[in-house]
């Protein structure tokens, strides 16, 4: 599965602004209205500076959970190599 395959059943479209940002911190809050997901990146003095942030829905935190185990499983099956879970 590559990352620009979609589910072909609904038209998608991007932002004008869509941007790819790098990515090697994440930061989580679950509280009763959903999640809250910041992602960002740990600078050369061990700070972190936040990039973005997603609000979302359980439901919506349920289908990122199973499209990331699925998409990482299929990774694994077709390359053969063995990603390591981190403790957390």
């Amino acid at each position: 599965m590559n990352n620009t395959e979609q589910d072909p059943k609904k038209e998608i479209t991007r932002s004008p602004d869509f941007k790819y940002i790098p990515c090697d911190s994440i930061n989580l809050a679950i509280s009763d209205n959903g999640i809250k997901l910041l992602l960002g990146v740990e600078e050369l003095d061990g700070s972190i500076h936040e990039m973005i942030g997603v609000h979302m829905t359980h439901r919506t935190a349920m289908f990122l959970k199973s499209a990331l185990v699925r998409g990482l499983d299929h990774y694994q099956e077709k390359t053969g190599i063995t990603l390591e879970e981190p403790e957390i």
